[in-house]
């Protein structure tokens, strides 16, 4: 055989959709979690997946940790752009990571009101993440 000639090809019929995490929010997410899962033009036809492999290590070209998750019984067609979501329901608000200012053991946000900013308690350090 010829220099550079494939010896075997491995080929598997399993869709799989990959996405990155933020390194801060690695330690939230592990193997066996589901999340919600749906095409980024059709919010109707949403399914559930389960992350099946969490790297270790921030891909270097993205700034992520790279993750792959497993949908279940519906799948989408290859090379569908996707949003996910985790399947737990959390009340509250999303304020973006941007936004927190540390003010001594705990992070804090400003929220504007009749023009006037006011000072809201986030989370304690310590329990950050």
């Amino acid at each position: 055989m010829p220099a550079g000639t494939p010896l075997i090809d491995i080929t598997s019929d399993v869709v799989v959709a990959q996405f990155g995490i933020d390194p801060a929010d690695q330690s939230r997410i592990a193997v066996g979690q589901v999340f919600d899962v749906w095409p980024i033009d059709d919010r109707a036809s949403g399914m559930e997946g389960t992350v099946s492999l969490l790297a270790h290590n921030v891909n270097s070209t993205t700034r992520l940790i790279d993750a792959t998750l497993t949908p279940g019984d519906a799948l989408p067609r290859p090379g569908t752009p996707l949003r996910l979501r985790h399947s737990r329901r959390i009340r509250g608000i999303v304020i973006p990571r941007s936004a927190l200012v540390p003010e001594s053991d705990q992070m804090v946000v400003f929220v504007v009101r009749d023009g006037t900013a006011k000072r809201i308690p986030g989370c304690h350090r310590a329990a950050r993440r």
